[in-house]
């Protein structure tokens, strides 16, 4: 983590029946759904690579591709989560780990 930098987690978008934002690796931790979170919060980041569209054709590469990158968001999610709560707190007070 570089330090100094302010903290960031990265979301992916769930469309869905009820379309999302989610945080991999966090519950309770998400952007607002009525704003553009990418100008209106520095925290999160988006990961096109892991965003989910329900009932849409996804080729083997596809899925393999999208569950790497939600590894990995949940990965870096917990690591910043552990190292960086008292500046997560701030933007999501009920922020909680996830499995």
């Amino acid at each position: 983590m570089a330090q100094g930098k302010p903290a960031r987690l990265y979301v992916y978008e769930f469309n869905g029946e009820a379309p999302a934002w989610v945080t991999p690796g966090l519950s309770n931790c998400k952007p607002n759904e009525d704003q553009d979170f990418r100008t209106a919060n520095p925290l999160f980041v988006a990961l096109p690579e892991a965003n989910f569209s329900e009932g849409s054709y996804s080729s083997e590469s596809d899925v393999r591709r999208r569950s790497a990158a939600v590894d990995f968001g949940s990965a870096y999610n917990m690591t910043m989560f552990r190292q960086r709560l008292s500046e997560i707190v701030k933007v999501c007070p009920h922020v909680k780990e996830s499995k």
